[in-house]
């Protein structure tokens, strides 16, 4: 290869010839191009449109997720036509905004997610409230699989509100029905694999709802059985209990394993359990006025026992005092 034909000579001569018709454009009074102004301007432009859009998403889905809050406040105060009305414009202005997130993808992802997840949660509960059922991913539209998802953890903690309801007002049915849906749900949410997004921290909370419900549950049963005991085991029977039996009963059946809850079986009266009650009293009253002489005789004898004492003590301190007193000469 010559001198002219290697490659390092080659690049120097095209730098050279670029610097040398830099140098006569502005010998020529014409301003030199280094960079393409115009794709920045696109770039800038672009961006700021963005901006807008990102804002105006951010903003719009704000309203959609307050007015799912509040159809899931009015579902629970069983105000199904206002709820159904709220849920509708919030499925209107979230389809508003569907163009949006179809030309820009990456602006699903936040508020206009959660707002969904939020719709989603709603949309749940209210058809579990009328039809008492989960309704499936397909009958809720614009949701993805990850927001129908995060929407029924979020419905399970209504839901333990709802069971929370029931169980002041004694529906055991209503709660055991809750229980064994969340219970249900649990087992689908064993299956997937959630690794750490967000989905997996609201699954941890899923266990804590189950537990809640189980408890409720449970509390129901005791209050029922103590309610059984109380009114002997069937039907509610406005029956009045005298104390005294009750407590005569008590004494019977101390022993007994029956009265771990504090509750009888029965409140009837057995002759053994009566004639010992009235033992009890009158071994009682006798020992009494036996006790207040023994009182009095003590409290005769404790000032004399006093006074002795000082006596002893005073005649005591008077033979030492002659014993150490000095002698007087009569010289």
């Amino acid at each position: 290869l010559g001198d002219q034909d290697h490659p390092s000579l080659t690049r120097e001569n095209t730098m050279l010839k670029g610097c040398m018709k830099r140098a006569r454009d502005e010998e020529d009074g014409a301003k030199a191009c280094v960079l393409d102004e115009e794709d920045f301007d696109r770039i800038r432009k672009d961006m700021k449109e963005y901006d807008q859009k990102r804002e105006t998403l951010i903003k719009t889905s704000r309203d959609v997720q307050k007015l799912s809050k509040q159809a899931i406040f009015s579902l629970h105060r069983k105000d199904f036509d206002r709820a159904r009305q709220q849920l509708d414009d919030a499925q209107g202005i979230a389809e508003s905004l569907l163009p949006t997130v179809v030309a820009e993808p990456t602006l699903r992802q936040g508020s206009y997610s959660n707002a969904l997840e939020e719709f989603a949660e709603a949309k749940i509960f209210q058809h579990y409230l009328e039809e008492g059922k989960l309704v499936a991913s397909t009958g809720i539209k614009l949701v993805k699989n990850e927001e129908y998802l995060g929407g029924v953890l979020d419905f399970c903690g209504e839901l333990n509100r709802f069971a929370v309801q029931r169980a002041t007002a004694r529906a055991e049915a209503e709660v055991r029905s809750c229980r064994d849906l969340v219970e249900e749900i649990m087992d689908q949410y064993l299956k997937f694999d959630f690794r750490n997004s967000q989905l997996r921290r609201k699954y941890d909370g899923l266990k804590y709802t189950l537990k809640n419900m189980e408890t409720m549950l449970y509390e129901l049963s005791l209050s029922k059985a103590g309610g059984d005991h109380l009114h002997g085991g069937g039907a509610a029977k406005k029956t009045k209990i005298n104390d005294n039996d009750y407590k005569v009963r008590w004494w019977e059946n101390s022993n007994n394993a029956r009265w771990r809850d504090g509750l009888p079986d029965t409140c009837d009266l057995s002759p053994p359990s009566l004639s010992l009650c009235v033992c009890v009293c009158v071994c009682v009253l006798c020992a009494l006025p036996a006790l207040c002489v023994f009182s009095v005789c003590v409290c005769r004898r404790a000032p004399t026992r006093r006074l002795t004492t000082t006596t002893t003590t005073t005649r005591a301190r008077e033979r030492r005092k002659k014993k150490t007193a000095p002698r007087v000469s009569t010289n």
